[in-house]
């Protein structure tokens, strides 16, 4: 079998073992394998070639014993219907893989990203493969990982959500300003409106009716003082935030402009 590998494996050849000098094999064995045709993954049927190889590689002691058992696989594949070239390429590819120096590994773990591209057919993946050359070449030290994302769903064709009431939003930075004298009140809170809303009344949230020892509301102070109605309507929404901290920080920004004002 030596013509279409070449003499260089013969003297490249470097796998010594002391006492076994070829690969055993079972009386029971009938030379069946998975057969070429058969119903089952490609990586499958490449990785059998490839194992057997390798086993051949660790177990024969020279190279005589080595060729006489790639000779054997040969055949054993092109009687199950593998084609002879497809043989000689993983075995050749085997070989320059053995013998040829090694591109130094970097040891050192990269930091993963995840980057999301709109899906567009094959063209999301050509853009994906033009990325991965320019981020491996910029970004050795980073590994990215691109993942598709459909723009258009069903769910968005056929969206028909109402927008949430006024006073049911919650996680929110309000406003009051009273009707009658342009008084001014920032505020914040995580729950919704309405239940801060109804507590500056000094009602229950539940009932609506008034409470006969409410929590302190400077807007109900400033109302009860001065006779000025104290409606839903004077409350309106500034900006909304998903964290209770960021709520206090934009409650602060929102606090210094009205003074300035």
């Amino acid at each position: 079998m030596g013509s279409p590998l070449g003499p260089t494996y013969a003297n490249a050849f470097l796998c010594y073992h002391e006492k076994v000098n070829y690969v055993y094999r079972k009386p029971t064995f009938t030379g069946l394998g998975v057969n070429y045709s058969s119903f089952s993954p490609k990586l499958f049927k490449l990785n059998s070639i490839s194992t057997l190889i390798n086993r051949a590689y660790n177990i024969c002691s020279d190279y005589v014993s080595f060729d006489k058992e790639m000779d054997f696989l040969l055949n054993y594949f092109t009687e199950n219907s593998y084609p002879s070239k497809l043989f000689y390429k993983i075995l050749r590819n085997f070989l320059n893989k053995k013998h040829s120096s090694s591109t130094p590994v970097l040891s050192a773990a990269k930091d993963l990203y995840y980057v999301t591209l709109p899906y567009l057919g094959h063209l999301s993946f050509s853009i994906r493969k033009e990325l991965q050359i320019i981020f491996k070449d910029t970004f050795p030290q980073t590994d990215f990982r691109f993942i598709f994302k459909t723009i258009t769903t069903i769910g968005s064709l056929l969206n028909k959500t109402k927008p949430l009431p006024f006073a049911l939003k919650s996680c929110v930075v309000y406003q009051f300003k009273c009707s009658r004298c342009n008084s001014r009140y920032v505020g914040s809170t995580t729950r919704t409106l309405q239940h801060r809303i109804l507590e500056h009344m000094g009602k229950s949230y539940r009932t609506g009716v008034l409470l006969s020892s409410p929590s302190p509301s400077a807007i109900r102070e400033h109302c009860y003082s001065t006779g000025h109605p104290l409606t839903q309507q004077d409350f309106h929404i500034l900006t909304s935030a998903s964290h209770r901290l960021d709520l206090i920080t934009l409650e602060s920004l929102f606090f210094s402009r009205m003074k300035q004002t």
